[in-house]
């Protein structure tokens, strides 16, 4: 026992000198660069499944998912130390939902997939992403295979593929956990200032810490999933000293992430959409207040 408590304080007092953060960058480094076209390599065998049976197809996809995303969480919570104080409900093991979170940095995805890994569903998540996105040489690809949408930000070009996808989810009987970030883009204090302008002309709590939610991708999720999904949890995601970058991320800075979680049974919400609308409001001043508590204490209550 006292030999392993030596080895674990000798790789923490590694881990905070530079010559390991720079060894740990470059193995990090070099990993999330070549895993992403690995993963092209990876997913090209399985891609005759798709005329086969879509099923055998999407699983396929699952597990080189599970594969490449799980080799990043390793290297973060492994190799690089970054812990996760998850607070909140307790969420069971393996249950398909739509998770939300407030939404800050790049950084917020591959947090999720962590959580989306201690819960078994980690090749079974998927995001709305810029439309711009699948340009990129690799991951663009990678993304389509995934069946995550991209996004032109047009909800008149976007609804009918929207619903679409959560049709395609819905029927093919595998599990999902469905990322939202209502608030629609990461949060800078531009469009914080624009958001708290909107709340005082609709009379609507002012938020100092998120932006107002928009509910058309809230509720086209709600529409097409409440029947294949168990529950909504609502994610607060809170970073240690103010907002990290993607590239701390990657660099191994982030030493603490912070998850608190609220589990909301899909059969306790409501079925009308403005009662849906001002139910995800309400859980945004929950998650505003929660946010004003964890800049001052770098914690969230436990409840």
């Amino acid at each position: 026992m006292k030999e392993t408590t030596l080895v674990e304080a000798m790789i923490s007092s590694c881990r905070r000198s530079r010559l390991f953060e720079l060894a740990a960058l470059l193995v990090g480094g070099v990993w999330f660069v070549v895993s992403v076209p690995l993963s092209n390599v990876l997913f090209f065998p399985g891609q005759f499944l798709y005329f086969i049976s879509k099923r055998q197809w999407r699983l396929h996809n699952r597990r080189v998912s599970r594969f490449i995303i799980g080799s990043w969480i390793w290297i973060t919570t492994k190799l690089y130390g970054t812990r996760y104080r998850i607070t909140g409900d307790a969420v069971p093991d393996g249950e398909s939902a739509i998770v939300m979170a407030n939404h800050q940095q790049a950084t917020d995805i591959p947090v999720l997939f962590t959580y989306a890994m201690m819960k078994g569903r980690l090749g079974d998540s998927k995001f709305f992403a810029k439309n711009q996105l699948k340009l990129v040489p690799f991951l663009g690809i990678a993304m389509l295979i995934l069946e995550h949408l991209f996004l032109k930000r047009n909800w008149k070009e976007d609804a009918p593929r929207v619903v679409r996808m959560f049709s395609e989810i819905a029927s093919s009987g595998l599990p999902v956990w469905m990322l939202l970030f209502p608030e629609g883009t990461r949060i800078t204090p531009e469009k914080l200032l624009r958001s708290q302008e909107i709340a005082k002309e609709k009379n609507f709590a002012v938020p100092r810490h998120t932006l107002l939610p928009r509910p058309r991708g809230f509720l086209a999720a709600m529409d097409g999933l409440r029947n294949c999904v168990d529950a909504i949890y609502v994610v607060t995601i809170g970073y240690e000293r103010g907002c990290s970058s993607l590239m701390d991320y990657i660099q191994g800075r982030m030493r603490t992430i912070h998850l608190h979680v609220k589990r909301y049974p899909v059969r306790e919400l409501p079925l009308d959409s403005l009662a849906l609308d001002q139910w995800l409001r309400d859980r945004y001043i929950e998650v505003d207040k929660r946010m004003e508590k964890f800049r001052t204490l770098d914690l969230f209550d436990k409840s």
